[in-house]
């Protein structure tokens, strides 16, 4: 069995891939300044995003270090990843299981 899910025609797969190329081209041509200004995109929720979980673990330690040392008010405890815009972000919400399931 196939993994190809498309039309099932001849040249099906061909013209998928000539349609991929097209996008890829067409991404690729944007200048860097669009395609940053798209990745600075803000979440719904108005939080801070961080690309990759290490990146927003490294901000959580560096809240706790801040707050036990008195400098900070900051009360986040634990990171999650966001389900509206696929980044990570700090809460300071406790982790429940019975929610996550």
């Amino acid at each position: 069995m196939s993994a190809f899910t498309g039309p099932q025609r001849k040249g099906a797969t061909r013209d998928h891939r000539a349609t991929k190329r097209a996008e890829a081209e067409a991404r690729n041509a944007a200048t860097p300044w669009e395609r940053r200004a798209s990745a600075r995109r803000p979440c719904p929720t108005g939080k801070t995003r961080y690309r990759t979980e290490q990146e927003a673990r490294t901000e959580l330690v560096g809240c706790l270090v801040a707050k036990n040392a008195g400098r900070n008010q900051r009360k986040e405890v634990r990171v999650y990843g966001c389900p509206l815009c696929g980044a990570f972000h700090l809460t300071s919400k406790p982790y429940d299981p019975e929610r996550a399931a």
